[in-house]
Parts: C-alpha cells; sequence; structure tokens
C-alpha cells in the first residue's frame, strides 16, 4: 500500500512501522514509544490527559515514576517524527503541558483498512460477491496487533481484532467448502485454528472441513486436540454444538 503524499501510513499489525512517501520509521528506543505512538494513532480523534495515559502505560508504578517516564517517551517520539512532520510540513503530535493528541486523519493505520474490509465483507449476504472481499481482508491483515506488548487496552484491541480474523477465515474455509475446493477450505480452517486454538467456531469449522473431505479419523483427532486443550487451560469441556460433530461421525468406536 503506497502512502499518500500527506499520511503517514502505519503498520501496526506485526512489526511498527511508520512511513510516508520517502520516510520510513521502523526502529523505536522502547517498547513503550511504540506503545505511545500506537495508542495515539489509535484514538486519534480524543485529547487525551497526560496523567491518563501514564496510567495506561505504566499502571503498576507510581504516578510521578510515570509522569516522567511518559514525558521521556514523548521525547522519543518526537524526534523520531520530526523528519516525517519536516516532509509533511505540519506536526504529527500535539503536545501541551496536560494534554497531548495525534493529528486527526493525517496517520492512515492498517488496523483501520483491515476493519473497513471485515466490514465490506460481512455486510455482503451473495456468496459469490462476499468470497473476494473476505479474501481483500484476510490479505490485509498483517499479523497480531503490537506482538510483545501486553498491557490491557492492548491485549483488548488485539483480541477484538483476531475475532475478527479468524471470522474471516471461518467464512472464507465455508464459503470454499460449499464449492468442494475442500484443499482451500482446509488451509483457511487450519489458518483460523492457529489463530485461536481454544476456540470453538474455528475447531468446528476444521472438523468439519476434515468431514467433508471424508478424513474422519483426522477430525476425531482434531476434537481430540481441542478436548485436551480447552481441559488443560480451562477445565471445561467443548461446547455442545461441537460435541455433536464428534457424536455425528459415523466410525467404530476403536477409532476414537
Amino acid at each position: 500500500m503506497e502512502p499518500a503524499s500527506n499520511r503517514i501510513y502505519v503498520r501496526l499489525l506485526g512489526d511498527a512501522r511508520f512511513s510516508t512517501q520517502s520516510i520510513c520509521v521502523t526502529e523505536f528506543p522502547t517498547r513503550k514509544t511504540v506503545e505511545l505512538a500506537a495508542f495515539l494513532v489509535c484514538n486519534d480523534r480524543s485529547v487525551h490527559q497526560r496523567l491518563d495515559i501514564a496510567d495506561l502505560l505504566w499502571p503498576n508504578i507510581d504516578p510521578e515514576s510515570s509522569r516522567n517516564r511518559l514525558k521521556q517517551a514523548i521525547a522519543a517520539l518526537k524526534r523520531l517524527f520530526r523528519p516525517i512532520e519536516n516532509f509533511l510540513g505540519q506536526d504529527a503530535l500535539i503536545v501541551t503541558r496536560t494534554t497531548i493528541r495525534s493529528t486527526h486523519d493525517i496517520f492512515a493505520p492498517d488496523t483501520n483498512s483491515f476493519l473497513l474490509a471485515c466490514k465490506k465483507a460481512f455486510c455482503t449476504r451473495n456468496t459469490y460477491e462476499q468470497r473476494p472481499l473476505l479474501v481483500e481482508a484476510e490479505r490485509s491483515y498483517g499479523g497480531r496487533f503490537l506482538p510483545g506488548i501486553d498491557t490491557d487496552w492492548v491485549w483488548l484491541e488485539r483480541q477484538r481484532l483476531e475475532e475478527d480474523y479468524t471470522n474471516v477465515l471461518c467464512l472464507l474455509s465455508k464459503s470454499y467448502r460449499t464449492t468442494g475446493d475442500f484443499a482451500i477450505a482446509r488451509e483457511y480452517a487450519l489458518k483460523a485454528v492457529k489463530t485461536d486454538p481454544l476456540s470453538d467456531e474455528c475447531r468446528r469449522e476444521m472438523i468439519v472441513t476434515h468431514i467433508a473431505m471424508d478424513s474422519r479419523s483426522a477430525a476425531i483427532k482434531n476434537y481430540r486436540e481441542f478436548e485436551r486443550l480447552l481441559r488443560e487451560h480451562y477445565g471445561y469441556e467443548p461446547e455442545a454444538e461441537t460435541r455433536e460433530l464428534l457424536a455425528g461421525i459415523d466410525v467404530r468406536p476403536a477409532q476414537i
């Protein structure tokens, strides 16, 4: 995706990157600098109190220390963005003594592109029209949101994005399965399971695809693996709808 001349293209899905047509920033002094930039980009319609951001990014240290760390992160971010700001001829960040915000509409994050592609795909009911939109959405997902950063707001945003991504993958698997393209369907189902191995919906799509391919032993193996993972992590069984899939497989007891 080529950035527009007056915008900063931001990659947050995968390793963070901020770029214009001629400048690219890929290295940041600390993870908190990346996190601060990401938060401001994802919330560019709001003016944020510096005290609130300090508490968000450093929730487990005393207020004075968190304010000092925020001050250092802001200074580092301003230095990183200075060449981009000079190129664009405007400030990317607006900082006062008590507040901070990013300049509205100057940033173009890949998360927005992905969510827009998902919305278009999910709102389309015609199967043949929906498939290319789903493919576009799947391709626009570049990886996990801010990998290596696990503060509460990042985790929640990551979960929201991954939920949409696995929905896209499951719908693609179902789309190809219904037209008999089982190998392609299996690849998408496998991606969904790898993204969220503890999701009943993803696992059901994987199992149904194996059944459609007449790979009943693979379907049972997949179910048993899922059953084990759920017990280890949460101590409960798969959902009733998932269990019913196993019950419906016509195999001899010895195969189970």
